[in-house]
């Protein structure tokens, strides 16, 4: 059966999806059926309330109140929503995006002049950079040390 979801916001950051169904070249909406409402993330969907699923109504409406104050979004602070159906026996898997400007646009601070663990060459921790100094002359003194003293024994085995 041919379906689709249609999805659109309300001024008081209300998610409304519809869910319709290809009859006889007219769509009708579809009632009752278990819709998910969400917001995309990176690594998966975070529900947009408390509720995991919303059921259609008779006229194949779903409303959802966005409840995720303070989310990041992208560079401009847009969010993508998600309207999706997922393995119904009838219309198999349906998803609708809608891209909202709801997200907070995240503040980017740069250490990349500053000295840190994970900075950029040269500016490493001066703890850090003493500490492999050190070790790396320590090792090659006694490496200066040990020839010293081969030269030492050849001279007195000779």
């Amino acid at each position: 059966v041919k379906a689709k979801i249609s999805l659109d916001t309300l001024e008081d950051k209300t998610i409304v999806a519809t869910l319709f169904e290809l009859k006889d070249s007219i769509w009708t909406p579809v009632k009752e059926v278990d819709l998910r409402v969400a917001v995309k993330r990176m690594l998966g969907e975070l529900n947009v309330g408390e509720t995991a699923t919303y059921t259609t109504d008779s006229l194949g409406l779903v409303s959802a109140e966005f409840a995720r104050d303070s989310l990041p979004g992208d560079a401009k602070g847009n969010l993508i929503l998600i309207a999706k159906l997922d393995d119904h026996e009838l219309y198999g898997n349906l998803t609708a995006e809608l891209l909202v400007p709801w997200g907070v646009q995240p503040i980017v601070q740069s250490s990349f002049n500053e000295r840190s663990l994970f900075a950029r060459k040269g500016l490493t921790p001066i703890w850090l950079e003493l500490l492999a100094y050190s070790i790396i002359l320590i090792v090659w003194s006694i490496i200066v040390y040990l020839i010293f003293q081969i030269k030492k024994i050849i001279k007195l085995g000779a």
